[in-house]
């Protein structure tokens, strides 16, 4: 299944929720066919949340575009995940910080994986145009890519590509980029404290090391 918006989005004020349930023992594959831009808001901002519910045995495979953020966006970006037993997760999804040229606006990352039991992956992290004041983007980095595998689904590693097993169950990759990016699968540069060469062989110092070991409690800023 495709996803299209038919209007431009994200302007200011705009509140997109968008729902998807997979019934017990079926399988859903949804491709995104353009990215999602979160505009200028001239003060306002706007939000974007995604609910997710993966049935019984149900498989959910989600390959999405990048999710763009303008220079003087503000953007809420929520994604929450239920699976039952049985169910199969995989999740790609890019945040990039502004369009060509832009160093980007701000965009406040909720992401929330869980069964009824236990949070798999509890995450909230702010990212902003890069600069200094930046804890999570270095070396000029505008793009983060994540990948997400729970349950019944894995992760093959790309070439250069960490793969992090998640201590309640799941796998996550994490990648930043220095240059524009089509989507997630295209990794570049790993963080976790890491020092990766891109394909152009030019070598970014990423910084800080980004914990993510999926406790069940949360703090702005910080992962897991």
């Amino acid at each position: 299944m495709s996803l299209l918006a038919t209007v431009a989005t994200l302007l200011g004020g705009d509140d997109v929720r968008l729902a998807v349930e997979v019934r017990d023992g079926l399988s859903l594959t949804l491709k995104d066919i353009a990215a999602t831009v979160a505009y200028d808001g001239r003060g306002q901002g706007a939000s974007w949340m995604a609910e997710l519910n993966v049935g019984p045995g149900a498989s959910l495979v989600w390959a999405a575009e990048p999710f763009i953020v303008s220079d003087g966006a503000e953007a809420m970006r929520i994604l929450r995940a239920t699976l039952a037993d049985g169910a199969g997760l995989r999740l790609d999804e890019t945040v990039v910080l502004g369009r060509h040229g832009e160093r980007g606006g701000r965009v406040h990352s909720h992401t929330l994986v869980q069964t009824a039991e236990a949070p798999l992956l509890v995450e909230d992290v702010v990212y902003q145009g890069a600069g200094e004041d930046q804890r999570f983007i270095r070396g000029g980095a505008r793009s983060i890519s994540t990948r997400l595998a729970f349950g019944t689904q894995t992760l093959v590693p790309a070439p250069d590509e960490l793969v992090m097993e998640l201590a309640c169950g799941g796998q996550l990759a994490r990648t930043m980029h220095t240059r524009d990016v089509r989507g997630p699968t295209r990794p570049s540069l790993i963080v976790d404290g890491i020092r990766q060469a891109d394909t152009r062989g030019s070598e970014m110092p990423v910084g800080e090391q980004v914990h993510t070991d999926a406790a069940p409690a949360y703090a702005e800023g910080a992962v897991g």
